[in-house]
């Protein structure tokens, strides 16, 4: 059966500062022209400026997970994909349509966490919905997977589908305690 896409209507929100705002569009401009440092051009775009925009929003949609999260934003230069945007194992996806799904990549790690964040076209002021997550692994059901313009495949998780991003923060927090457990001047069998 095929996948309806609509909005899972979950009320997290995000709301960033005009210092954010210029925080984002600034490492999103240091991103894309070091990404064009080595002589590379822009696939062709809907607007002179398009791909730019695509690293601004991508660095806004880092910047307000994290900060919804409460946790450092690493501003990461990761050309290769291979860490995720923010520690420990969450890679987060914009979604530029309030009723799209959350794309999963194929180089995304099974066990990564992907969150997406909705930021629409001519909304980039307002509180951003945050409408889920989900493991990478779970993305990866052939009913989901999709090919548009036969460019690169992607899964497109409906947000029905995904957990509700206010659950990310416990599941956080339950890492945190565990990883502080796993050091060895903290286990009683250490001693």
């Amino acid at each position: 059966m095929k996948p309806i896409y609509r909005s899972n209507g979950h009320r997290d929100y995000v709301s960033v500062t005009s210092d954010d705002l210029k925080e984002a569009a600034e490492w999103g401009k240091f991103i894309y022209d070091l990404s064009h440092a080595d002589g590379r051009k822009d696939r062709i775009g809907n607007f002179p400026g398009h791909w730019l925009r695509k690293q601004q929003l991508g660095a806004l949609a880092e910047l307000s997970v994290a900060k919804a999260l409460g946790v450092p934003w690493p501003k990461r230069v990761n050309q290769s994909r291979t860490v995720p945007d923010i520690d420990p194992d969450i890679e987060v996806r914009l979604i530029g349509v309030d009723r799209y799904g959350l794309r999963v990549k194929e180089k995304d790690l099974d066990d990564w966490r992907v969150v997406g964040i909705v930021i629409e076209k001519g909304r980039e002021r307002f509180p951003y919905r945050l409408p889920g997550w989900c493991y990478a692994g779970e993305a990866r059901r052939p009913e989901w997977l999709m090919n548009p313009y036969d460019g690169v495949p992607f899964w497109a998780v409906p947000q029905d589908a995904l957990r509700p991003f206010s659950l990310l923060r416990s599941d956080l927090d339950k890492h945190e305690q565990q990883s502080l457990f796993d050091m060895p001047m903290l286990r009683a069998d250490a001693r």
